[in-house]
């Protein structure tokens, strides 16, 4: 909102000095109204056509130059995107929304460019957990390819993923939808998951649950974590006694009231800002 209000000021400035009367349109429409994905550097020049009825403005981040940035009526915008690089080192990967603004609203395409993969959703091993906390659970597999844990979508056992980049010192993912929060409540730990679920146990189940709020009266929502001295973690559900452990067998998590044949304990992997 601060960078229409300013785009629109400088436009009411030109006009003033122009003595030249605001017609705002009341439509704007542009040719680029698909998502953009670009590369690190070198980006092409983008030329994007305007059709509308009056006056106009353009909104971009710092990262992406329009000109020109105002205009009437119909025309032609170009619009140059800076190579992702900052003191000869590449950034993350970014992102902004674009827009062509006038009096009923906007017209506008979301510019997505690449970066390094090894930075933004960044995370490391950790021997503790804390309140707000993000996390990872990772184990390898019986190939020892090493897997994350992905979010329950009912109920079940927890299924992973191996996409995912680095290695046992440092992991990377394109996105953050394997994330759980851990919340601080009496006696331990909430578990919660990206869409805001908890995750919980109930009857004589290994497997696991999750709901919005905690509504079910038989759910034990309560987790313990302790590590050993190699940094895995014991994830004890408080209310079943049952601990997490990854199935060799099965390639999925469940939660068990004894140690399986072929399970092994997750390390957790916080995630980690400015990498």
């Amino acid at each position: 909102m601060k960078k229409i209000y300013i785009a629109l000021m400088a436009l009411l400035a030109v006009a003033a000095c122009k003595e030249k009367e605001i017609n705002l349109a009341s439509r704007v429409i542009i040719s680029q109204t698909e998502e953009l994905v670009v590369e690190a550097e070198n980006v092409p020049t983008l030329a994007v056509e305007v059709v509308s009825d009056g006056d106009w403005v353009v909104v971009t981040p710092d990262w992406i130059s329009a000109s020109p940035r105002y205009g009437r009526g119909d025309g032609t915008i170009l619009f140059n995107i800076a190579d992702n690089y900052t003191n000869g080192e590449m950034n993350a990967d970014r992102q902004a929304t674009v827009s062509v603004e006038c009096a009923s609203g906007a017209s506008s395409f979301l510019v997505k460019q690449a970066g390094d993969p090894m930075k933004g959703n960044v995370y490391l091993p950790v021997t503790e957990v804390k309140d707000g906390g993000v996390y990872l659970l990772v184990a390898p597999n019986k190939d020892g390819a090493l897997t994350v844990a992905r979010p329950i979508k009912n109920y079940g056992y927890i299924q992973v993923t191996t996409e995912m980049m680095g290695d046992a010192e440092k992991i990377a993912m394109a996105k953050a939808d394997n994330e759980f929060t851990f919340v601080a409540v009496d006696g331990g730990w909430n578990i919660v998951q990206p869409d805001g679920r908890y995750v919980y146990q109930k009857g004589t189940f290994n497997s696991f649950n999750v709901v919005a709020d905690k509504s079910d009266p038989d759910g034990s929502y309560v987790w313990t974590v302790t590590f050993d001295a190699d940094g895995y973690a014991t994830i004890t559900n408080v209310g079943m006694n049952k601990w997490v452990q990854f199935s060799l067998t099965h390639g999925s998590y469940g939660c068990y009231p004894s140690a399986q044949d072929s399970g092994v304990l997750p390390r957790l992997y916080e995630k980690v800002e400015n990498q």
